[in-house]
């Protein structure tokens, strides 16, 4: 998940949650994109909008990251054991290859425990560049990515 991509399930939040965004400033605004977009990192978006779109059906208050990878690890267990595909083996094509690639994409987060960002995804990943170099600071965060256009201040 990007940040492009955070931002964009951030406006579905906002959305269906605005009391959750009314007293935030526009620097918390763009913590909370940066956040979600870094610990969800790991995750294909598509895969965490079903996950989303799952607990908002069910969710009366804004879930959390810890709530869509939970949600995301048992999107898992559904897509990699479906009964469909186990009874009779004839589920058609499309739904069989959405499920293999769920399965797939969210196998890592299989486990005992809750399915935690790995050390190797966050070094790996897009957002630790500076890493190490003392450069890394809020005011680096923020001006690389001030127009951040969903989640403006309502005016």
């Amino acid at each position: 998940m990007t940040i492009q991509d955070a931002n964009k399930l951030l406006a579905i939040a906002k959305a269906n949650y605005s009391y959750a965004f009314k007293s935030m400033t526009k620097q918390e605004k763009i913590m909370l994109v940066h956040s979600w977009a870094f610990a969800l990192q790991d995750i294909p978006a598509d895969v965490v909008l079903i996950a989303f779109m799952q607990l908002l059906t069910t969710s009366k208050w804004l879930p959390t990251v810890a709530e869509i990878r939970e949600r995301v690890a048992g999107l898992n267990t559904e897509a990699a054991y479906s009964l469909a595909s186990l009874m009779d083996g004839h589920e058609p094509k499309r739904i069989k290859a959405a499920r293999d690639y769920i399965a797939q994409m969210t196998c890592d987060m299989r486990g005992d425990g809750p399915p935690m960002l790995s050390l190797d995804t966050i070094l790996e990943g897009p957002y630790m560049p500076t890493l190490g170099s003392g450069t890394m600071d809020l005011q680096t965060i923020e001006g690389q990515y001030a127009a951040l256009p969903a989640m403006e201040d309502d005016e």
